[in-house]
């Protein structure tokens, strides 16, 4: 793997978690809907894992490459909690905007050490709102523009 700002990091297995597996096992039990069931989590965990990808990506776009993310998340356990967190946030957006963001301040802060207290406040931000907030607030800001 190379520091190439606009590389990709690619999945180390394709294999499905433990936790996935498990799932199935139970839904493959239930008769007659269990199978359209399993297809469902199968997907939803698919599109999971890929919202997570997509912040990974921008966090080690900003953090200078891959390798320089991995360093980072190696030798300072909050940028490791950071980038989880991130993660985790992620998984659960359908603002592709927002997870971008999300790795951009991770990748700040896995470039920058000085960079951690501020992302730290960024990222718990941007974990708390969602689609309905960021149009409020929207709003909110247009309408003091015309005052």
């Amino acid at each position: 793997m190379t520091d190439e700002p606009g590389e990709r990091i690619e999945p180390q297995s394709a294999a499905p978690s433990w936790t996935e597996t498990g799932v199935k096992a139970v839904l493959a039990l239930i008769p007659g809907v269990g199978g359209a069931i399993e297809t469902v989590v199968a997907d939803v965990a698919a599109r999971r894992r890929e919202r997570a990808r997509e912040m990974a990506e921008s966090a080690a776009r900003e953090a200078g490459g891959a390798d320089a993310l991995l360093d980072a998340v190696g030798r300072n356990e909050r940028v490791a909690d950071l980038f989880l967190a991130a993660g985790s946030a992620a998984q659960r957006t359908a603002l592709a905007w927002k997870r971008r963001a999300m790795g951009r301040v991770v990748g700040r802060a896995a470039a920058d050490d000085a960079f951690v207290d501020d992302s730290e406040l960024l990222s718990r931000a941007l974990s708390d709102l969602d689609g309905p907030e960021f149009g409020l607030l929207s709003r909110m800001a247009s309408d003091q523009g015309g005052q």
